[in-house]
């Protein structure tokens, strides 16, 4: 699961940022709103911040290492996700991924350092 979030906050995040100019140009023809590229762009950061530290999360959990190192990162990745999907959607990868940190710190015994 954590990999997949990997994939997908990174893909969208690089997406979100090249295509920033793009998107304000959409949202304001199509839907009358007035975003700003600077938002896109901060939202998309959001996204490859918690796609990172998922991935680094997802990569110490598999070598079961640095017990604090990966929870944290897991609970960045969880955090940063909301303000890079917003909505609805960001309540759900958040509450996703504070599961996932959940999982992590009742695994803890299996942890090497």
């Amino acid at each position: 699961m954590i990999r997949i979030w990997v994939v997908l906050a990174i893909a969208i995040g690089v997406i979100s940022i090249v295509l920033a100019p793009y998107t304000v140009n959409f949202f304001r023809d199509v839907y009358g709103l007035t975003v700003t590229v600077p938002e896109i762009v901060r939202e998309g950061m959001f996204l490859v911040v918690s796609g990172i530290a998922a991935l680094v999360s997802s990569v110490l959990l598999k070598m079961t290492k640095m017990f604090w190192v990966c929870l944290i990162c897991c609970v960045v990745a969880a955090l940063t996700s909301y303000p890079g999907m917003g909505g609805f959607s960001g309540v759900i990868t958040a509450a996703i991924g504070m599961y996932m940190a959940l999982a992590i710190a009742r695994c803890r015994p299996a942890f090497k350092s």
